[in-house]
């Protein structure tokens, strides 16, 4: 049943282009009605990008669907639909990653407590956050930081053995 269904999808996705081919021959339409539609959907990116750069700007301000939709002048429904077909995410989707992503760095970088660094990427809640961090990341906010701290101080130890063989790596016993 899946294969079946799969081949419609299959059909139905060749069709347009099928038929835009035999448009662009047709001596009644030109170019212009086909890349009309084209430029069209340029400006609904154009929009889209315009919120994701909002998101991007203040993900560590809370932000609600309705903002976001105003800023690339959409309907709150037709923003959600369509920011998911362009960008493969939902925004709220997208705004916890760029939150896990800051909160990656910081961590890895900063001497930041990881209750500050939950309260600085916009999150409200350091549970909700570190249920996040580790179903995103497979580490605890704290086991992340002690890892990314030692990776620091000895990269060597994280080269798998295989490959040191493998490639001839010398690894040098840890001075003290």
């Amino acid at each position: 049943m899946n294969r079946r269904r799969g081949w419609r999808l299959e059909l139905r996705f060749w069709q347009p282009l099928k038929a835009h081919r035999s448009l662009l021959d047709h001596p009644v339409f030109n170019a212009c009605t086909i890349i009309a539609p084209l430029m069209a959907r340029s400006a609904i990116h154009e929009s889209l990008w315009r919120a994701r750069e909002l998101i991007d700007a203040q993900y560590s301000q809370p932000l609600d669907l309705d903002e976001l939709a105003r800023s690339a002048n959409f309907s709150r429904y037709h923003f959600l639909r369509a920011f998911r077909r362009a960008f493969h995410a939902t925004p709220h989707e997208y705004l916890t990653q760029k939150r896990i992503e800051r909160a990656r760095e910081l961590l890895a970088e900063s001497e930041l407590t990881v209750t500050e660094i939950c309260f600085e990427v916009g999150f409200e809640s350091l549970g909700s956050f570190s249920t996040l961090f580790h179903k995103i990341v497979g580490w605890s906010p704290s086991i992340y930081r002690a890892r990314a701290w030692e990776m620091r101080k000895n990269p060597l130890k994280f080269i798998p053995n295989c490959y040191v063989i493998m490639h001839g790596i010398q690894v040098s016993a840890p001075e003290e």
